[in-house]
């Protein structure tokens, strides 16, 4: 199999692949989405929250926050802290949650969290664990997806970059272009390495079973 890049822009990378097949493709996409560990706020403990916004609904915003793990591997199980502590008036942006696990931050810092009047204040505790996109969607590291390539961009080496489906042409069964996007929680590499290692540790659960 042979891959060529396309196009970068903003992070997300169109890659033309070679000598694939659909099956492997979905099995690539469905390994890329689920199967990949990331850090991701997991609990948290609101000692005080005067805003008018439930618990419940900054709890879903803090869920969501992307998170980065850098040089330290993560077992399951093992938690990090993370705190944020604001009164108003104020709006409060992910910036201002503060880690003391060495290693782990917020991804990115600028994220709108809340807005405080004066006088309301929100004080809590986030606990982050490691776990997989099949557990939940807030521990994607990107997105994957991919479509065939049509005869005549394949004849004509031209390719389009749009992931549109295009009824009624014909298409190429070992050709396609693929785009990929990383949120930024781990790197390339290891976005790439851990989708690979783990649709091959799948495979070989496969050989075994049908041994």
């Amino acid at each position: 199999m042979k891959a060529d890049l396309v196009s970068e822009r903003n992070n997300v990378f169109k890659i033309h692949v070679k000598g694939g097949s659909v099956y492997l493709m979905n099995a690539l996409r469905r390994s890329f989405l689920s199967e990949v560990p990331t850090v991701a706020i997991k609990e948290i403990k609101i000692y005080e929250n005067s805003s008018p916004m439930f618990d419940e609904y900054i709890g879903l915003r803090l869920g969501l926050l992307p998170l980065r793990a850098s040089g330290k591997e993560f077992s399951k199980g093992e938690k990090a802290k993370l705190t944020l502590e604001k009164e108003g008036p104020c709006i409060v942006y992910s910036k201002d949650i503060l880690s003391s696990t060495e290693g782990v931050e917020i991804l990115e810092k600028e994220i709108p969290i809340i807005k405080l009047d004066k006088g309301q204040k929100i004080k809590m505790e986030m606990i982050a664990e490691r776990g997989y996109g099949k557990e939940h969607v807030k521990h994607q590291a990107g997105l994957f997806s991919y479509r065939q390539l049509s005869m005549e961009e394949v004849s004509k080496g031209k390719i389009k970059e749009d992931m549109k489906f295009s009824e009624g042409e014909n298409f190429s069964d070992n050709e396609f272009l693929v785009c990929y996007e990383n949120y930024g929680n781990i790197t390339d590499e290891e976005f790439v390495k851990s989708a690979v290692e783990a649709l091959k540790e799948r495979g070989r659960k496969l050989e075994k079973a049908l041994k």
